[in-house]
């Protein structure tokens, strides 16, 4: 039986797909199954079908929703999220999914390096606060400065992420690819942190990423796109119970961010703002279905009683 299952979204980059494979076959441990949901035509040329499965995607899918298919697919209870291009290393494993032994924890974060310059962190997991404004922790650190403890964090980022997989599939909607593949990292680590689940960061779990890649790093999205995944992740997680001060702080923060910008992307931004906004019955289902994951949760921990915490 698998202890857990690696998803690595491919999206047509075959030197990064070989990349992230050949890391991941090389340092897995036994009872580890690798799933390869790809979105494009796939031949197989290196005949990996008996190491790895391949899954095929709707064309035109993103990585969001290709990870959402290989969560689907999955055997195991604890699943993997590794972006194609990533490179896993010695024992990140088995570092990692020890933290799992808690019944409150359904997500853990590795270390995230440049693989160019490993002593150099590209992430250690992801937090959302106060105005809105999602962040990557642990950016710009150094291996050798960095706290062991990252207790600020919510959760993993997309690149790579440990997820017990009952609780991403009791989340309402799962994965929401509406979000976009950057903030829907942020909106699942949010989401779990309401709901009662623990996540935890694990330096011992290493991941090599390249830093162009790196959660965080600016992408060529459209600005209405933009402020409109920005929008509703706000309204998702934080609208609800934010004061007026937090709410303003929240205005400030998007208009600052349209003024800081060219006239054009300024106004596309606040458009896409504009319209999440305007998206309130989607907002409400949401939180409705989340009162009851929450009930659910706290009755599975209130049953569990919670072992000695792993090493």
């Amino acid at each position: 039986m698998h202890r857990l299952s690696v998803v690595v979204p491919f999206l047509g980059d075959l030197r990064r797909l070989e990349d992230t494979l050949v890391s991941v076959l090389q340092h897995r441990p036994g009872g580890v199954e690798v799933i390869v949901p790809h979105s494009v035509p796939y031949n197989d040329p290196y005949h990996l079908a008996g190491e790895v499965r391949f899954v095929a995607a709707p064309k035109r899918s993103t990585a969001v929703q290709c990870l959402a298919l290989g969560i689907a697919a999955s055997y195991a209870p604890i699943v993997h999220l590794l972006g194609c291009g990533a490179e896993a290393s010695d024992g990140w494993i088995d570092a990692a999914i020890a933290h799992f032994e808690r019944p409150d924890v359904a997500a853990v974060s590795p270390l995230l390096s440049d693989r160019d310059h490993p002593e150099q962190v590209l992430a250690t997991g992801v937090a959302y606060y106060g105005s809105g404004q999602p962040t990557v922790l642990g950016a710009g650190a150094t291996r050798f400065t960095l706290p062991t403890d990252a207790t600020a964090i919510m959760g993993p980022t997309i690149r790579a992420g440990f997820y017990r997989k009952a609780a991403i599939d009791a989340l309402p909607g799962g994965l929401d690819p509406s979000l976009g593949d950057t903030l829907c990292a942020v909106d699942v680590a949010a989401t779990l942190k309401r709901v009662g689940w623990t996540a935890v960061y694990e330096p011992r779990s290493v991941v090599y990423d390249e830093a162009a890649d790196a959660p965080g790093h600016a992408k060529h999205d459209g600005a209405f796109r933009r402020g409109l995944q920005e929008e509703r992740l706000f309204r998702r997680q934080l609208a609800g119970s934010l004061t007026r001060a937090a709410r303003a702080a929240h205005t400030m923060s998007v208009l600052g961010a349209a003024i800081r910008t060219t006239p054009w992307r300024g106004v596309a931004q606040l458009a896409g703002h504009l319209v999440g906004a305007l998206e309130s019955a989607d907002y409400a289902r949401f939180h409705e279905r989340l009162i009851h994951v929450e009930r659910a949760v706290a009755e599975q921990l209130a049953r569990r009683p919670s072992p000695r915490r792993a090493a």
